[in-house]
């Protein structure tokens, strides 16, 4: 740190909030990260990362979990002795979390410095070396815990109590538990139906079959990143208008409320 601080180490930095990027860059996923190429391992990063398929997308049609896979590209392209990434998983599927630590992993076999600010346990462990707790009030203050090995780090976190600084982190341990499979449930009449729907943004398509939404049921669209998940729930929330069909919203008249992808659609 000290060397850092001279700025006799250089290094890079993945940013926590990528759904930003689109504002600060512009043009299309190759061209940006053969800019940054310093490394020249850009046939690595595209195979690892899976960038294949946005090669020739503008940076501003990604999805959160596409421009998530650019940005870590983008820093692990750059040369640099220390490589910051703050939240790598979010907006990622369990396989591309996977993909993009090993990934991120790698640096380690080549002398680089890496440090990862994450909230996915199982990625942490399969992650890191040593592990520092954080804890404090958020907007108040913050202290960070001497590093621990993986499983002794994650295991005081989940304990809620640091045995070494006398801290007690919550008045509660963590615990999981394995519940039954609960009994089928009866819904009642459905709430709203749709129809089959289709939707067109830039080179992606999506198509919808029909479904239907009963009161008091929670439903989970479920798949990996860029497959149009986000596109589905906004069709569903009469925020986007289908090429083809109706919005179940337009037929229903009904009152919604959605919770975006991104915090900069609040």
């Amino acid at each position: 740190m000290t060397k850092l601080s001279r700025r006799e180490l250089k290094a890079v930095h993945k940013p926590q909030y990528v759904d930003k990027i689109p504002k600060f860059v512009k043009g299309k996923v190759g061209s940006l990260l053969e800019k940054v190429n310093e490394r020249g391992i850009i046939d690595r990063a595209i195979e690892e990362l899976e960038l294949k398929e946005i090669w020739e997308r503008d940076v501003s049609q990604l999805s959160g979990g596409e421009l998530q896979r650019v940005a870590i590209a983008a820093a692990i392209l750059r040369e640099a002795d220390i490589y910051l990434f703050d939240e790598p998983s979010s907006y990622l599927d369990v396989r591309q979390r996977m993909k993009a630590a090993k990934f991120i992993r790698s640096l380690v076999s080549e002398g680089k410095i890496v440090v990862v600010v994450e909230h996915d346990l199982a990625i942490l462990d399969y992650l890191s070396d040593h592990i520092c707790v954080l804890y404090g009030k958020p907007g108040v203050y913050g202290v960070i815990s001497h590093p621990y090995s993986v499983r002794v780090g994650i295991n005081v976190y989940l304990d809620g109590y640091l045995p070494d600084e006398n801290m007690r982190l919550r008045t509660e341990p963590v615990r999981f538990r394995v519940k039954p499979a609960p009994m089928e449930q009866k819904f009642e009449a459905p709430l709203i139906k749709w129809g089959e729907m289709s939707k067109k943004l830039g080179t992606f398509t999506l198509k919808v079959e029909g479904g239907v939404l009963h009161k008091g049921e929670v439903a989970c669209a479920l798949g990996p990143n860029g497959i149009g998940k986000t596109t589905f729930v906004k069709l569903l929330a009469g925020s986007l208008e289908p090429d083809e069909g109706f919005a179940p919203t337009s037929l229903f008249g009904l009152k919604v409320s959605h919770k975006p992808q991104y915090l900069t659609e609040l």
